[in-house]
Protein backbone atom coordinates (compact mmCIF):
# COMPACT_ATOMS: atom_id res chain seq x y z
CA UNK A 1 0.00 0.00 0.00
CA UNK A 2 1.19 3.18 -1.04
CA UNK A 3 0.50 6.37 0.07
CA UNK A 4 1.33 10.29 0.17
CA UNK A 5 3.20 12.46 2.91
CA UNK A 6 -0.31 13.70 4.36
CA UNK A 7 -1.96 10.22 5.34
CA UNK A 8 -1.64 6.42 5.47
CA UNK A 9 -5.12 4.90 4.43
CA UNK A 10 -7.21 2.87 6.64
CA UNK A 11 -6.22 -0.41 7.95
CA UNK A 12 -8.45 -3.40 7.95
CA UNK A 13 -10.81 -4.55 10.41
CA UNK A 14 -9.41 -7.03 12.60
CA UNK A 15 -6.37 -6.50 15.07
CA UNK A 16 -3.29 -5.76 13.36
CA UNK A 17 -0.10 -5.01 13.51
CA UNK A 18 1.38 -1.63 11.83
CA UNK A 19 4.74 -1.72 10.54
CA UNK A 20 6.14 1.42 8.44
CA UNK A 21 9.11 0.93 5.76
CA UNK A 22 10.05 4.63 5.06
CA UNK A 23 12.18 4.74 1.90
CA UNK A 24 14.80 7.65 1.85
CA UNK A 25 13.51 9.63 4.88
CA UNK A 26 12.27 8.41 8.57
CA UNK A 27 10.00 10.71 10.54
CA UNK A 28 7.36 10.60 13.62
CA UNK A 29 3.75 9.22 12.57
CA UNK A 30 0.78 10.69 14.64
CA UNK A 31 -2.47 10.86 13.91
CA UNK A 32 -4.56 13.52 12.08
CA UNK A 33 -4.96 16.12 15.09
CA UNK A 34 -0.89 15.55 15.62
CA UNK A 35 -1.11 13.49 18.68
CA UNK A 36 0.56 9.76 19.15
CA UNK A 37 -1.28 6.91 17.98
CA UNK A 38 -2.94 5.40 20.55
CA UNK A 39 -5.31 1.50 20.45
CA UNK A 40 -8.33 2.21 21.15
CA UNK A 41 -11.13 -1.14 19.87
CA UNK A 42 -8.30 -3.21 17.90
CA UNK A 43 -11.45 -4.57 15.62
CA UNK A 44 -12.01 -0.70 14.22
CA UNK A 45 -10.21 0.54 11.16
CA UNK A 46 -7.71 3.41 12.19
CA UNK A 47 -6.31 6.48 10.25
CA UNK A 48 -3.26 7.95 10.64
CA UNK A 49 -1.07 10.65 9.17
CA UNK A 50 2.11 12.11 9.37
CA UNK A 51 0.54 15.60 10.58
CA UNK A 52 2.72 18.73 10.23
CA UNK A 53 5.49 17.44 12.54
CA UNK A 54 8.18 17.09 9.85
CA UNK A 55 7.77 18.92 6.26
CA UNK A 56 10.40 16.96 4.66
CA UNK A 57 8.92 14.06 4.74
CA UNK A 58 8.00 12.06 1.71
CA UNK A 59 7.94 8.75 -0.41
CA UNK A 60 6.14 7.57 2.80
CA UNK A 61 4.97 3.86 2.36
CA UNK A 62 3.14 2.01 4.66
CA UNK A 63 2.74 -2.20 5.16
CA UNK A 64 -0.05 -2.92 7.19
CA UNK A 65 0.03 -6.65 8.09
CA UNK A 66 -2.73 -8.79 10.25
CA UNK A 67 -1.57 -10.40 13.03
CA UNK A 68 -4.68 -10.65 15.30
CA UNK A 69 -3.21 -8.91 18.61
CA UNK A 70 -4.09 -5.23 18.41
CA UNK A 71 -2.04 -2.54 17.03
CA UNK A 72 1.38 -2.33 17.25
CA UNK A 73 2.63 1.31 15.54
CA UNK A 74 6.80 1.44 15.01
CA UNK A 75 7.82 4.88 15.79
CA UNK A 76 10.59 6.26 14.28
CA UNK A 77 12.82 8.68 15.54
CA UNK A 78 11.97 12.32 14.28
CA UNK A 79 14.81 13.57 13.13
CA UNK A 80 15.14 12.42 9.14
CA UNK A 81 17.58 10.84 6.73
CA UNK A 82 17.43 13.63 4.43
CA UNK A 83 20.88 13.17 2.88
CA UNK A 84 22.53 9.96 0.65
CA UNK A 85 24.23 7.65 2.47
CA UNK A 86 27.00 4.55 1.10
CA UNK A 87 28.03 1.54 2.75
CA UNK A 88 31.70 0.43 2.73
CA UNK A 89 32.44 -3.15 3.89
CA UNK A 90 36.14 -4.27 3.79
CA UNK A 91 35.95 -8.52 3.78
CA UNK A 92 39.47 -9.34 2.27
CA UNK A 93 40.88 -10.42 5.56
CA UNK A 94 42.46 -13.88 5.75
CA UNK A 95 41.01 -14.53 9.32
CA UNK A 96 44.24 -15.79 10.45
CA UNK A 97 43.51 -16.05 14.24
CA UNK A 98 40.19 -18.36 13.41
CA UNK A 99 42.79 -21.34 11.65
CA UNK A 100 40.20 -22.76 9.61
CA UNK A 101 40.75 -22.99 5.72
CA UNK A 102 38.55 -20.49 4.72
CA UNK A 103 38.70 -16.81 5.65
CA UNK A 104 36.08 -16.41 8.43
CA UNK A 105 33.62 -14.20 6.59
CA UNK A 106 33.16 -17.33 3.89
CA UNK A 107 32.54 -19.88 7.21
CA UNK A 108 29.09 -21.39 6.55
CA UNK A 109 27.02 -20.81 9.41
CA UNK A 110 23.16 -22.00 8.56
CA UNK A 111 23.89 -23.01 4.99
CA UNK A 112 24.92 -19.70 4.19
CA UNK A 113 28.62 -17.63 4.31
CA UNK A 114 28.93 -15.31 7.47
CA UNK A 115 28.94 -12.51 4.92
CA UNK A 116 25.51 -13.17 3.98
CA UNK A 117 23.89 -11.90 6.59
CA UNK A 118 25.97 -8.50 7.18
CA UNK A 119 25.04 -7.91 3.50
CA UNK A 120 21.54 -8.75 4.47
CA UNK A 121 21.49 -6.51 7.13
CA UNK A 122 22.22 -3.34 5.49
CA UNK A 123 20.49 -4.29 2.01
CA UNK A 124 17.12 -4.23 4.18
CA UNK A 125 17.82 -0.68 5.61
CA UNK A 126 15.74 1.42 3.51
CA UNK A 127 17.91 4.90 4.01
CA UNK A 128 21.75 3.05 2.74
CA UNK A 129 21.77 4.08 -1.37
CA UNK A 130 24.14 1.29 -2.45
CA UNK A 131 26.40 -0.95 -0.61
CA UNK A 132 30.19 -1.43 -1.88
CA UNK A 133 31.94 -4.78 -0.23
CA UNK A 134 36.01 -5.62 -0.83
CA UNK A 135 36.76 -9.14 -1.30
CA UNK A 136 40.06 -10.87 -1.92
CA UNK A 137 40.27 -11.28 -6.09
CA UNK A 138 39.99 -14.79 -5.59
CA UNK A 139 36.72 -14.83 -3.91
CA UNK A 140 35.53 -12.08 -6.33
CA UNK A 141 33.37 -15.12 -8.13
CA UNK A 142 31.58 -16.56 -4.90
CA UNK A 143 31.03 -12.56 -4.00
CA UNK A 144 28.93 -11.87 -7.03
CA UNK A 145 26.88 -15.24 -6.68
CA UNK A 146 26.11 -14.78 -3.48
CA UNK A 147 24.21 -10.92 -4.48
CA UNK A 148 22.67 -12.45 -7.07
CA UNK A 149 21.35 -15.90 -5.56
CA UNK A 150 20.24 -13.62 -2.58
CA UNK A 151 18.94 -10.57 -4.50
CA UNK A 152 21.22 -8.14 -2.92
CA UNK A 153 20.51 -5.56 -5.76
CA UNK A 154 22.31 -2.67 -3.98
CA UNK A 155 25.46 -4.34 -3.37
CA UNK A 156 28.36 -4.05 -5.45
CA UNK A 157 31.57 -5.75 -5.10
CA UNK A 158 35.37 -4.70 -5.78
CA UNK A 159 38.53 -6.16 -5.14
CA UNK A 160 40.30 -5.36 -2.00
CA UNK A 161 43.92 -4.97 -0.95
CA UNK A 162 46.28 -6.55 1.51
CA UNK A 163 45.32 -4.80 4.76
CA UNK A 164 42.22 -3.48 5.83
CA UNK A 165 42.71 0.47 5.62
CA UNK A 166 43.88 -0.52 1.68
CA UNK A 167 40.60 -2.41 1.17
CA UNK A 168 38.49 0.49 2.70
CA UNK A 169 40.39 3.06 0.43
CA UNK A 170 39.12 0.61 -2.43
CA UNK A 171 36.11 0.74 -0.95
CA UNK A 172 35.89 4.61 -1.08
CA UNK A 173 37.18 5.07 -4.47
CA UNK A 174 34.68 2.68 -5.98
CA UNK A 175 31.89 4.40 -4.76
CA UNK A 176 31.73 7.28 -7.21
CA UNK A 177 31.56 4.34 -9.77
CA UNK A 178 28.10 2.73 -9.01
CA UNK A 179 26.30 5.99 -7.30
CA UNK A 180 26.14 9.80 -6.86
CA UNK A 181 28.65 11.00 -4.43
CA UNK A 182 27.00 10.15 -0.81
CA UNK A 183 27.21 13.01 2.14
CA UNK A 184 28.04 10.33 4.58
CA UNK A 185 29.70 7.21 4.33
CA UNK A 186 29.40 4.01 6.80
CA UNK A 187 32.16 1.64 7.39
CA UNK A 188 31.19 -1.79 8.79
CA UNK A 189 33.54 -5.04 8.61
CA UNK A 190 32.08 -8.23 6.86
CA UNK A 191 31.89 -10.29 10.20
CA UNK A 192 29.54 -8.17 12.69
CA UNK A 193 26.14 -9.19 11.15
CA UNK A 194 23.82 -7.38 13.30
CA UNK A 195 23.34 -3.75 13.07
CA UNK A 196 19.83 -2.23 14.19
CA UNK A 197 18.25 0.11 11.57
CA UNK A 198 17.35 2.59 13.57
CA UNK A 199 21.26 3.03 15.26
CA UNK A 200 22.44 2.82 11.63
CA UNK A 201 20.48 6.00 11.32
CA UNK A 202 21.37 7.28 14.44
CA UNK A 203 25.15 6.88 13.76
CA UNK A 204 24.72 8.19 10.19
CA UNK A 205 22.78 11.35 11.34
CA UNK A 206 25.63 11.79 13.87
CA UNK A 207 28.25 12.19 11.62
CA UNK A 208 25.80 14.46 8.95
CA UNK A 209 26.09 16.86 11.55
CA UNK A 210 29.79 16.24 13.30
CA UNK A 211 31.83 14.99 10.32
CA UNK A 212 32.04 11.45 11.92
CA UNK A 213 30.70 9.54 14.32
CA UNK A 214 31.73 5.78 16.19
CA UNK A 215 30.08 3.53 18.43
CA UNK A 216 31.50 2.72 21.91
CA UNK A 217 30.95 -0.03 24.54
CA UNK A 218 32.09 -0.75 28.10
CA UNK A 219 35.14 -2.14 28.72
CA UNK A 220 34.56 -5.82 29.98
CA UNK A 221 38.29 -6.29 31.05
CA UNK A 222 41.02 -3.94 32.75
CA UNK A 223 43.64 -2.80 30.16
CA UNK A 224 47.25 -2.78 31.49
CA UNK A 225 50.60 -2.23 30.15
CA UNK A 226 53.67 -4.20 31.23
CA UNK A 227 57.40 -2.59 31.32
CA UNK A 228 60.49 -3.96 29.04
CA UNK A 229 61.14 -6.90 31.42
CA UNK A 230 57.33 -7.75 31.55
CA UNK A 231 56.34 -6.40 34.82
CA UNK A 232 52.93 -4.77 35.41
CA UNK A 233 53.53 -0.96 34.96
CA UNK A 234 50.16 1.04 34.85
CA UNK A 235 46.48 -0.46 35.12
CA UNK A 236 43.69 2.06 33.39
CA UNK A 237 41.08 2.75 34.81
CA UNK A 238 38.47 1.24 32.60
CA UNK A 239 35.30 3.46 34.02
CA UNK A 240 37.15 6.49 31.95
CA UNK A 241 37.63 3.98 28.43
CA UNK A 242 35.34 2.50 26.32
CA UNK A 243 36.53 0.10 22.90
CA UNK A 244 35.68 1.26 19.90
CA UNK A 245 33.04 -0.73 17.73
CA UNK A 246 31.48 -0.97 14.49
CA UNK A 247 29.98 0.76 12.35
CA UNK A 248 31.41 4.40 11.84
CA UNK A 249 30.27 7.00 9.75
CA UNK A 250 32.05 9.95 8.18
CA UNK A 251 31.21 12.52 5.75
CA UNK A 252 32.22 11.34 2.67
CA UNK A 253 34.70 14.72 1.78
CA UNK A 254 36.57 14.34 5.45
CA UNK A 255 37.11 10.11 5.12
CA UNK A 256 37.99 10.40 1.21
CA UNK A 257 40.39 13.26 2.18
CA UNK A 258 41.75 11.45 5.11
CA UNK A 259 42.77 8.10 3.01
CA UNK A 260 43.86 10.40 0.02
CA UNK A 261 46.38 11.92 2.76
CA UNK A 262 47.45 8.90 4.95
CA UNK A 263 50.70 7.78 5.08
CA UNK A 264 52.03 3.56 4.16
CA UNK A 265 52.55 3.19 7.70
CA UNK A 266 49.30 3.90 8.70
CA UNK A 267 48.01 2.00 5.23
CA UNK A 268 49.70 -1.10 6.89
CA UNK A 269 49.31 -0.86 10.71
CA UNK A 270 46.41 1.05 11.51
CA UNK A 271 43.37 0.31 12.54
CA UNK A 272 41.26 2.72 13.70
CA UNK A 273 38.96 4.56 10.53
CA UNK A 274 37.91 7.30 13.61
CA UNK A 275 41.57 8.28 13.94
CA UNK A 276 42.41 8.66 10.60
CA UNK A 277 39.33 11.25 10.56
CA UNK A 278 41.20 13.27 13.60
CA UNK A 279 44.90 13.07 12.28
CA UNK A 280 44.48 14.05 8.80
CA UNK A 281 41.52 16.14 8.66
CA UNK A 282 41.05 17.16 12.13
CA UNK A 283 37.48 16.06 12.76
CA UNK A 284 36.51 15.14 16.07
CA UNK A 285 34.31 12.01 15.82
CA UNK A 286 31.44 12.07 17.99
CA UNK A 287 30.64 9.17 20.07
CA UNK A 288 27.66 6.69 20.59
CA UNK A 289 26.92 4.33 23.16
CA UNK A 290 25.97 0.98 21.27
CA UNK A 291 23.67 -2.01 22.12
CA UNK A 292 25.37 -5.10 22.86
CA UNK A 293 25.22 -7.01 19.60
CA UNK A 294 27.94 -5.14 17.31
CA UNK A 295 30.80 -7.58 18.46
CA UNK A 296 33.12 -8.70 15.78
CA UNK A 297 33.22 -12.59 14.44
CA UNK A 298 37.15 -13.43 15.22
CA UNK A 299 37.85 -16.90 17.29
CA UNK A 300 36.11 -20.42 16.30
CA UNK A 301 34.14 -20.10 19.66
CA UNK A 302 32.18 -16.87 18.14
CA UNK A 303 30.91 -19.13 15.32
CA UNK A 304 28.93 -20.91 17.74
CA UNK A 305 27.65 -18.02 19.39
CA UNK A 306 26.76 -16.11 15.82
CA UNK A 307 25.12 -19.25 15.01
CA UNK A 308 23.07 -19.02 18.42
CA UNK A 309 22.19 -15.61 18.05
CA UNK A 310 21.40 -15.79 14.47
CA UNK A 311 18.73 -18.26 15.12
CA UNK A 312 16.99 -16.34 17.78
CA UNK A 313 16.94 -13.65 15.96
CA UNK A 314 15.04 -15.20 12.63
CA UNK A 315 13.85 -18.37 13.29
CA UNK A 316 10.31 -18.18 12.94
CA UNK A 317 8.00 -21.60 13.10
CA UNK A 318 4.27 -21.35 11.53
CA UNK A 319 2.16 -24.22 12.82
CA UNK A 320 -0.23 -26.17 10.52
CA UNK A 321 -3.05 -28.37 10.69
CA UNK A 322 -5.51 -29.43 13.39
CA UNK A 323 -5.01 -30.75 16.80
CA UNK A 324 -6.00 -30.36 20.51
CA UNK A 325 -5.08 -27.42 22.04
CA UNK A 326 -3.18 -29.03 25.03
CA UNK A 327 -1.09 -30.37 22.52
CA UNK A 328 -0.43 -26.99 20.10
CA UNK A 329 0.30 -25.49 23.89
CA UNK A 330 2.75 -27.90 24.72
CA UNK A 331 4.89 -27.65 21.66
CA UNK A 332 4.24 -23.85 21.55
CA UNK A 333 6.01 -23.08 24.40
CA UNK A 334 8.51 -25.49 23.64
CA UNK A 335 9.54 -23.94 20.68
CA UNK A 336 9.23 -20.47 22.08
CA UNK A 337 11.80 -21.58 25.38
CA UNK A 338 14.32 -22.90 22.69
CA UNK A 339 14.30 -18.54 21.43
CA UNK A 340 11.97 -19.11 18.40
CA UNK A 341 8.68 -17.58 17.35
CA UNK A 342 6.08 -19.21 16.63
CA UNK A 343 2.66 -18.51 14.26
CA UNK A 344 -0.62 -20.01 15.05
CA UNK A 345 -2.32 -22.19 12.74
CA UNK A 346 -5.31 -20.19 13.68
CA UNK A 347 -3.73 -16.94 12.88
CA UNK A 348 -3.64 -15.22 9.20
CA UNK A 349 -0.97 -15.89 7.18
CA UNK A 350 0.52 -12.60 6.05
CA UNK A 351 3.93 -13.65 7.63
CA UNK A 352 4.81 -16.13 5.75
CA UNK A 353 7.86 -14.51 4.31
CA UNK A 354 9.46 -15.04 7.90
CA UNK A 355 8.94 -18.52 8.67
CA UNK A 356 11.87 -21.14 8.49
CA UNK A 357 9.86 -23.81 10.28
CA UNK A 358 6.90 -25.54 9.89
CA UNK A 359 4.99 -27.76 12.10
CA UNK A 360 2.41 -29.87 10.52
CA UNK A 361 0.36 -32.08 12.43
CA UNK A 362 -1.33 -34.44 10.21
CA UNK A 363 -5.22 -35.98 11.06
CA UNK A 364 -6.07 -37.54 7.46
CA UNK A 365 -4.80 -41.07 7.97
CA UNK A 366 -3.64 -40.99 4.50
CA UNK A 367 0.26 -40.17 4.36
CA UNK A 368 0.52 -39.32 0.66
CA UNK A 369 -0.55 -35.80 1.62
CA UNK A 370 3.12 -35.40 3.47
CA UNK A 371 4.65 -34.20 0.01
CA UNK A 372 2.18 -32.48 -1.26
CA UNK A 373 1.55 -30.60 2.01
CA UNK A 374 4.87 -29.66 2.08
CA UNK A 375 5.25 -28.77 -1.21
CA UNK A 376 2.34 -26.30 -0.68
CA UNK A 377 3.38 -24.71 2.32
CA UNK A 378 7.11 -24.20 1.14
CA UNK A 379 5.57 -22.70 -2.34
CA UNK A 380 3.07 -20.00 -0.19
CA UNK A 381 6.78 -19.24 2.14
CA UNK A 382 9.20 -18.61 -1.23
CA UNK A 383 6.34 -16.70 -3.37
CA UNK A 384 6.43 -14.08 -0.72
CA UNK A 385 10.09 -14.07 0.45
CA UNK A 386 12.49 -11.48 -1.22
CA UNK A 387 16.24 -9.86 -0.35
CA UNK A 388 14.43 -8.10 3.07
CA UNK A 389 13.15 -11.20 4.07
CA UNK A 390 15.18 -13.89 6.70
CA UNK A 391 18.82 -14.63 4.90
CA UNK A 392 17.82 -18.40 5.81
CA UNK A 393 16.88 -20.12 2.91
CA UNK A 394 16.20 -23.42 4.19
CA UNK A 395 13.24 -24.39 5.83
CA UNK A 396 12.77 -26.96 8.11
CA UNK A 397 9.50 -29.16 8.19
CA UNK A 398 8.20 -31.54 11.07
CA UNK A 399 5.70 -33.88 10.39
CA UNK A 400 3.17 -35.73 13.68
CA UNK A 401 1.12 -38.07 13.38
CA UNK A 402 -0.79 -40.32 15.94
CA UNK A 403 0.72 -43.91 15.28
CA UNK A 404 -2.77 -45.61 16.73
CA UNK A 405 -5.03 -43.37 14.17
CA UNK A 406 -2.73 -41.93 11.50
CA UNK A 407 -0.91 -44.90 9.90
CA UNK A 408 -3.23 -47.53 7.43
CA UNK A 409 -0.16 -48.73 5.54
CA UNK A 410 2.89 -50.74 6.40
CA UNK A 411 5.48 -49.03 8.06
CA UNK A 412 7.93 -49.19 5.43
CA UNK A 413 5.84 -47.81 3.29
CA UNK A 414 5.84 -44.96 5.52
CA UNK A 415 9.22 -44.35 5.81
CA UNK A 416 9.85 -44.10 2.30
CA UNK A 417 7.41 -41.73 1.99
CA UNK A 418 8.78 -39.38 4.60
CA UNK A 419 12.49 -39.96 2.56
CA UNK A 420 11.07 -39.25 -1.02
CA UNK A 421 10.02 -36.05 0.83
CA UNK A 422 13.03 -35.32 2.15
CA UNK A 423 15.09 -35.70 -1.10
CA UNK A 424 12.75 -33.10 -3.32
CA UNK A 425 14.39 -30.24 -2.22
CA UNK A 426 17.75 -30.06 -0.77
CA UNK A 427 16.52 -26.75 1.39
CA UNK A 428 13.95 -28.43 2.83
CA UNK A 429 15.10 -30.42 6.40
CA UNK A 430 12.14 -33.30 6.22
CA UNK A 431 11.32 -34.94 9.86
CA UNK A 432 8.72 -37.25 10.75
CA UNK A 433 7.30 -37.76 14.56
CA UNK A 434 5.12 -40.97 15.33
CA UNK A 435 3.93 -40.40 18.98
CA UNK A 436 0.87 -42.93 20.14
CA UNK A 437 -1.08 -40.48 22.95
CA UNK A 438 0.13 -42.32 26.23
CA UNK A 439 1.95 -41.43 29.28
CA UNK A 440 3.94 -37.78 28.86
CA UNK A 441 3.66 -38.15 25.30
CA UNK A 442 3.46 -34.12 24.98
CA UNK A 443 6.36 -33.12 26.42
CA UNK A 444 8.38 -35.62 24.71
CA UNK A 445 7.18 -35.08 21.67
CA UNK A 446 7.15 -31.20 21.91
CA UNK A 447 10.88 -31.19 23.36
CA UNK A 448 11.93 -33.69 20.33
CA UNK A 449 10.05 -31.25 17.97
CA UNK A 450 11.67 -28.15 19.22
CA UNK A 451 14.93 -29.54 18.90
CA UNK A 452 14.62 -30.46 15.60
CA UNK A 453 13.20 -27.15 14.33
CA UNK A 454 16.24 -25.65 16.19
CA UNK A 455 19.44 -27.69 15.18
CA UNK A 456 18.13 -28.27 11.43
CA UNK A 457 20.40 -30.77 10.93
CA UNK A 458 20.37 -32.19 7.36
CA UNK A 459 21.69 -35.29 8.68
CA UNK A 460 18.15 -36.36 10.27
CA UNK A 461 16.25 -35.08 6.72
CA UNK A 462 14.08 -38.12 6.18
CA UNK A 463 14.27 -40.08 9.37
CA UNK A 464 10.79 -40.91 11.20
CA UNK A 465 11.07 -40.94 15.08
CA UNK A 466 8.93 -42.85 17.38
CA UNK A 467 7.58 -41.44 20.84
CA UNK A 468 6.46 -44.51 22.97
CA UNK A 469 5.80 -44.38 26.91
Amino acid sequence: MRVGKNEIQKTSSQAVSCLVKIQRRWGRITTGSGTAPTLTDPRKPIELKTGKLNSQLSGLEAIIIHRGVGILLKLLMSEPVDFNLCVVIPASGTGERMCLPSPKQFCTVLDKPLITYTLHTFNSIPCVEQIIVTVSSQFIPLMRELIAENGFSRVTVVEGATTRHRSIYNGIKAIAKVCAQPDVVLIQDGVRVFADADFVKDIAVAAHKHGAAGVVRPLVSTVIAADAENFLEESLDRTKYRASEMPQAFRYEVIKSAYEKITDYDFDYGTECLHLALKYTGTMAYLLEGPNNLWKVTHKKDLYAVTGMLKEHFLTVLLDGEVHHSLEETVTKSIQKKGMRVLPHSGPKTQLHSVTGLVCFHSDPSIQNIQCKTLELISSIRTVRNSTSVPISSIAVVHIFNSKTNISRPYGEFVNTVQASAKMNKDVYTFCILYEPNGDYEDRLAEMTASLLWERNPVFSGQVFYIND
